[in-house]
């Protein structure tokens, strides 16, 4: 952990490989995904080792927010043609995701949807930002 931010995450990967070492090679992943520094192919890692632990709970989790962050490789078509679908699946998003969202594809929607794009934003500004509240409220816009 005390590596983090000095070393490249795959070097203290490749050191904890191994199966006595799978706890502390999950506490390193967890320690790189609450400081937002972890790929794709991170939390695919963290989600095994999880597996192998016999955590379901956890790997569940991971996978669920590993679902979320390839909704957003679709947005950009989702955009294009439903701006308020695309807009309803970042409002699904947990702030971070969300906010990270609205700085690619805010000009865009914007266009097509100004005042709801605007609410979305001030939600995020303000830390009123709510992933129920928005997208229950973006589904009665619809």
């Amino acid at each position: 952990i005390y590596t983090i931010g000095s070393l490249e995450p795959s070097h203290v990967i490749f050191r904890y490989l191994d199966a006595p070492k799978i706890p502390l090679l999950v506490k390193y992943l967890e320690e790189l995904r609450s400081r937002d520094l972890t790929t794709p192919v991170h939390n695919e890692l963290l989600r095994t080792c999880y597996l192998k632990l016999n955590d379901a709970e956890s790997a569940e989790a991971i996978a669920a927010v590993s679902s979320r962050s390839m909704d957003t490789e679709s947005l950009s078509t989702m955009v294009a043609n439903s701006p308020k679908d695309a807009l309803a699946t970042i409002c699904s998003f947990e702030a971070p995701q969300a906010a990270e969202a609205l700085a690619v594809y805010g000009a865009s929607l914007a266009r097509l949807l100004p005042r709801e794009t605007a609410g979305l934003a001030v939600s995020l500004c303000l830390g009123t930002f709510s992933p129920r509240k928005l997208s229950e409220s973006s589904a009665t816009i619809m």
